[in-house]
C-alpha cells in the first residue's frame, strides 16, 4: 500500500517540475509559435507516461494553461520583432536612424 502511494507521490512531483519547466519556458524563452507548440506536445507525451489515463484532464488543465502562455508571449516576441525591426508599432512607419 504504502509503495503505491510513494510511486503516485514521486509521479506526481515529476509532473509538477515538468509543467513548472514547460510552464516557465514558454514564458521566457525565445520561442517561435512552432517551437512552443512542440514544447507543449513534448511535454504531453511526457505528462502520459506518468498517468497514461489522463489525456483528457492534461488537456483541460495544462493545455489551457500553456495555450494562455503561448498567446501572452505571441504579442511579446512580436513587439521584440517591431523593434528589432526598428518598426513603431502604432504608425507602422519606420524610425529614424
Amino acid at each position: 500500500m504504502f509503495r503505491s502511494y510513494d510511486g503516485e507521490a514521486r509521479n506526481l512531483r515529476r509532473l509538477s517540475r515538468i509543467v513548472d519547466r514547460t510552464a516557465r519556458s514558454l514564458s521566457t524563452d525565445p520561442l517561435s509559435e512552432r517551437e512552443a507548440r512542440e514544447l507543449v506536445e513534448n511535454t504531453r507525451r511526457n505528462v502520459l507516461v506518468l498517468f497514461p489515463d489522463k489525456s483528457r484532464e492534461f488537456d483541460l488543465i495544462y493545455r489551457t494553461r500553456f495555450e494562455r502562455l503561448i498567446d501572452e508571449n505571441s504579442g511579446v516576441r512580436c513587439d521584440r520583432a517591431l523593434r528589432k525591426a526598428r518598426i513603431r508599432p502604432e504608425g507602422g512607419d519606420h524610425a529614424e536612424s
